[in-house]
């Protein structure tokens, strides 16, 4: 519906909202006096007003974040909304004890509709609450900062992560009451995946106002224990320097600098969030070693995301050990290899797969390794398949990008793939078909050995019950009475052509006792290996 306001004309806009359920009864009622906006639904929580905008392709989406709310879910709902396009307008407010709402929304600066979106808002609250709206605009942002002295302060911090003297920190300890304590710190990180976020330059108000209320989470359980200092690196990443618990006991020491760490990571623990914690540094001169590993070592999570965190002690740990290089992992390439081509159905494939994800590449912690097994496992199932889908699986993954997924991810993914190869029907008979050609091919070249079943099967990579199943559809016979066939076959030319007494002709194509060899031959052929040469003898002359 088209609505004429002065000269121009404005399309009505439908918005998602979830927020307590006054302010949504303001809101409903502004919108019926304006008609300028359409209320789809109050939804009780983040997930489900994602799957509200999703659904009914709503324009603008408001949010309600209180103290006491999960900020890890707002997060992940803000990926979610990224991903829309186009990505609707939003407006992130916070209710104040002092009856003060203080809210962000997409750059108005930049966007027309994000001016008419905060006239409304601001409209349908008036009447009980006073409204604050927050911008990171240079000249506002400078004027609130130095008012605050935020900006003094984020400022020494940040001098201090990139390292400075002593007479420095001292200054700015006591220019801004830094609660920094001198009994030893750690390092905690927070960062977001930044190639998921391409919105932030329109919604940095808005992620701002997040990180505002994650700080103060922050600090509020740095406050249960010795205390230390939060700030913001940039958009996308947080640092707290944590103070060094003064415990006496190294085993409760340990247990409560464990809970101090989980309780900063539930904090904001959304889907695209990534935790790091150093290990302990004496001296805040030395911060910033324990940074500049932070940054060598924060692509780790791949390998580690399962943890929760990566530890810069476990990075240590897992590097001191002994490195894994190429000749490590072609054993099982090669295995892996023979299964894809001759038994993908084998248990043993997937075994295989799963001990050089998690006992090889895992710990090695080398994505040029990771990235050359999977080359050589997708460049495998393409060459059977005949498929360059399963190439998808190496397009564009850097390490930026693998940052935020894991290992574990991508093994379930291979995995999953190779499950569905397992059910299609058209490749179990080619599969099976090129079983049973390397089965002929190896008993053709072996009959005269004594062979069994198994080892023909470990012979060309596949279970003796894939190579039984695979050969009697393939052949309609079984092995054993293929290659009892070829014995025989291999014993007719023998007595043909030769004048070996019939014991040694037995043994020379795999019998290895002439009573079971005359028995089996007249039980083919019809008659005894003696009178058959006798026929043949008397038949040429």
């Amino acid at each position: 519906m088209d609505l004429i306001y002065g000269e121009y004309i404005f399309m009505k806009k439908s918005i998602a909202i979830c927020c307590d359920s006054d302010i949504y009864e303001m809101l409903c009622v502004h919108a019926q006096q304006t008609g300028y906006y359409e209320l789809l639904f109050d939804s009780i929580c983040y997930r489900q007003c994602l799957t509200t905008v999703l659904d009914k392709s709503a324009d603008i989406v408001i949010l309600q974040l209180q103290e006491s709310s999960d900020v890890a879910g707002c997060l992940d709902m803000m990926n979610g909304l990224d991903a829309i396009v186009p990505t609707p307008l939003i407006l992130l407010f916070e209710k104040c004890p002092d009856y003060t709402i203080t809210y962000a929304v997409t750059d108005s600066s930049l966007i027309a509709a994000s001016k008419e979106l905060k006239a409304f808002f601001e409209q349908a609250v008036q009447k009980a609450y006073c409204t604050v709206f927050t911008t990171s605009r240079p000249a506002a942002l400078e004027r609130e900062l130095v008012e605050n002295s935020i900006l003094g302060r984020e400022a020494a911090l940040m001098e201090i992560l990139r390292g400075c003297s002593s007479d420095d920190i001292s200054m700015y300890k006591k220019i801004y009451s830094l609660d920094l304590r001198g009994n030893g710190y750690y390092l905690f990180f927070w960062e977001l995946q930044k190639t998921e976020y391409h919105n932030h330059f329109l919604n940095k108000d808005v992620y701002n106002l997040m990180g505002r209320i994650l700080e103060r989470k922050y600090l509020s359980v740095l406050g249960d224990y010795e205390g230390g200092e939060e700030f913001r690196v940039n958009l996308d990443r947080r640092c707290i320097i944590i103070n060094d618990l003064t415990i006496r006991s190294e085993a409760a020491k340990y247990f409560r600098l464990e809970e101090l760490i989980q309780r900063l990571i539930a904090c904001g623990n959304c889907k695209t969030a990534s935790h790091y914690i150093s290990e302990r540094v004496d001296k805040l001169v030395n911060v910033r070693f324990a940074r500049d590993r932070y940054e060598n070592e924060k692509s780790s999570i791949f390998f580690l995301r399962y943890d929760g965190i990566i530890r810069a002690d476990k990075v240590r740990q897992l590097k001191a050990a002994s490195p894994v290089t190429l000749e490590h992992v072609l054993p099982y390439l090669q295995k892996i290899s023979n299964y894809i081509r001759y038994d993908i159905h084998n248990p043993l494939l997937i075994t295989e797969l799963h001990t050089l994800y998690f006992e090889v590449i895992k710990p090695s912690m080398n994505y040029t390794l990771y990235y050359y097994c999977l080359a050589s496992i997708c460049s495998e199932l393409v060459k059977e398949t005949g498929t360059e889908k399963i190439g998808m699986l190496t397009d564009n993954l850097t390490p930026e990008l693998m940052r935020f997924s894991s290992i574990e991810e991508q093994y379930d993914i291979i995995a999953n793939y190779i499950s569905g190869l397992r059910k299609s029907t058209g490749f179990y008979l080619k599969n099976s078909g090129s079983t049973a050609r390397r089965a002929v091919d190896f008993i053709n070249a072996h009959y005269a050995e004594d062979l069994t079943i198994p080892q023909i099967a470990d012979a060309i990579y596949v279970s003796h019950m894939y190579l039984s199943k695979a050969f009697r559809k393939v052949l309609g016979t079984s092995v054993i009475n293929y290659l009892i066939h070829v014995r025989i076959e291999k014993a007719k030319e023998s007595l043909e052509s030769s004048e070996l007494p019939v014991y040694k002709v037995a043994d020379s194509v795999g019998f290895n006792d002439i009573k079971h060899c005359s028995k089996t031959f007249k039980s083919i052929v019809g008659v005894s290996p003696s009178e058959y040469r006798r026929k043949q003898k008397s038949s040429k002359s």
